[in-house]
């Protein structure tokens, strides 16, 4: 009988799953390592949103190239997480950013939630205050 209580605990606990919060923790995560290691395609594949992709692609050249190039004189960048708001299908995440020779910056990363899972659809620097 208590083998049983175990079993429906675990079952009502989810069995260890992550919350949406944990998960996009994850996809900035991997962000921060795509950028470091210089995977572009990984970010145009698995990191970035649908919708972020093609506005990328408009501008001429595929996501992956147009990252090469854009990119190119990052050196060692840098992603620290603050705070993560999830609500519902969108998340915000404000975390602090920078590279080598570079000063940090606080930056709000806008993700979405997709049938892939989350993924990155925005980035902002917040304004300053007044």
């Amino acid at each position: 009988m208590s083998l049983l209580l175990v079993l429906a605990a675990l079952v009502g606990a989810g069995c260890g799953g992550k919350s949406d919060r944990q998960l996009v923790q994850d996809k900035i995560g991997q962000f921060a390592t795509a950028m470091g290691g210089r995977q572009y395609q990984t970010l145009c594949d698995q990191v970035f949103a649908p919708a972020l992709v093609a506005r990328l692609g408009s501008l001429g050249l595929p996501c992956e190239l147009q990252l090469r190039q854009s990119l190119a004189p990052v050196v060692h960048p840098t992603v620290r997480i603050k705070r993560v708001v999830v609500h519902g299908k969108s998340a915000v995440a404000n975390v602090v950013s920078g590279a080598q020779g570079q000063p940090a910056s606080a930056d709000v990363i806008g993700l979405v939630k997709t049938k892939a899972g989350w993924r990155i659809s925005s980035r902002s620097t917040p304004a300053k205050g007044r």
